[in-house]
């Protein structure tokens, strides 16, 4: 025996409500997902703008090193001149 497939109003109106719900998921899907993509875009940007402040800030402070290293190394300088010229010749 063959089985029979009976049609009926009810169900393509079921399949064709099936299919609008399939449909209004993935656009709901897709929006959702697009609109997380744009919040992540916006977070790698700040991301970036953080990292970009961290590094001109490490720049700034290497360079505040390298001047304080030399002002150190003039202090020594100037010491050891002050020390001879303290000392009485022999």
């Amino acid at each position: 025996m063959k089985p029979r497939l009976d049609v009926t109003l009810g169900n393509i109106l079921s399949m064709g409500m099936t299919a609008v719900s399939l449909i209004a998921v993935i656009v709901t899907v897709s929006l959702s997902y697009a609109q997380l993509r744009a919040k992540d875009d916006v977070h790698d940007m700040r991301i970036a703008i953080v990292e970009a402040q961290i590094a001109k800030r490490e720049v700034a402070e290497q360079s505040a090193n390298n001047r304080l290293s030399t002002i150190e190394g003039d202090i020594r300088v100037i010491r050891q001149i002050l020390e001879g010229v303290r000392q009485p010749p022999r």
